[in-house]
């Protein structure tokens, strides 16, 4: 292991603004590491929330991405059991938005897939992580990102990011709305050092397997849990 190990994450669904997700993520990777290696983590936060902030997005838009979701494959969006202090009405919009939302902008919102994508290597080429972790929506921005890094002109980025590991979990990129919505239209390897998938059969946010025969840098692990409440998408608990 390097003396130094960075890891940028990328978090997904949901509004992290006020939320604790990065000193979450960083606390489960040192303990993951143990005290030797957690010596040398620098741990590097990802969001793309306030680009979010301000994209436009009707309910019936999320809904039709939530059916588009579901008929393309096993799963659900459901809204979390705690919904804050807000009243019943305002929490349902607010979950529409910041959840079913999401997924209609990176699908369905140009404006937002670009800006994400270039907010995203921008942070890449400043931290040069050794790792990107990506969880859920954040995985198909980093993906997307990464995968259409081969004819980019930034060559010390595109070099970089050969020499990264890529990590992906709770990770919607299989689901074949998501791939049909990939430039190519479907999934391809990408070209990093090496590309984990980390699946759970429990989970139940429209994630997928991946499966690329014959390609050397990539493996799908199966992370099997069933932790209480409904989904089984935390991050942490991959």
């Amino acid at each position: 292991m390097p003396s130094t190990l960075t890891v940028m994450g990328v978090h997904g669904l949901g509004d992290h603004r006020l939320s604790p997700w990065a000193k979450e993520w960083e606390t489960a990777l040192r303990g993951v590491l143990g005290p030797q290696g957690a010596d040398g983590l620098e741990f590097v936060p990802f969001t793309y929330d306030d680009i979010f902030e301000s994209v436009s997005i009707s309910p019936t838009e999320s809904l039709s991405a939530l059916w588009k979701l579901g008929r393309s494959g096993i799963g659900s969006l459901r809204a979390p059991r705690r919904m804050g202090q807000r009243g019943l009405g305002d929490s349902v919009m607010h979950w529409l938005k910041w959840y079913a939302g999401y997924v209609v902008a990176w699908g369905e919102k140009d404006d937002f897939k670009k800006a994400a994508r270039e907010k995203f290597l921008k942070a890449v080429d400043a931290a040069r992580p050794d790792v990107i972790l990506a969880h859920s929506l954040g995985s198909l921005i980093s993906y997307e990102a990464i995968a259409g890094m081969g004819t980019a002109k930034n060559v010390g980025l595109r070099d970089h990011l050969r020499n990264t590991t890529f990590v992906t979990l709770g990770s919607q990129i299989g689901n074949p709305f998501v791939a049909g919505n990939l430039p190519t239209g479907r999934v391809a390897p990408v070209d990093a050092k090496f590309w984990y998938h980390l699946y759970n059969s429990e989970d139940d946010v429209f994630t997928s397997e991946i499966r690329l025969p014959g390609t050397q840098n990539f493996e799908q692990i199966d992370t099997y849990f069933d932790i209480e409440g409904m989904a089984d998408h935390d991050a942490t608990e991959y």
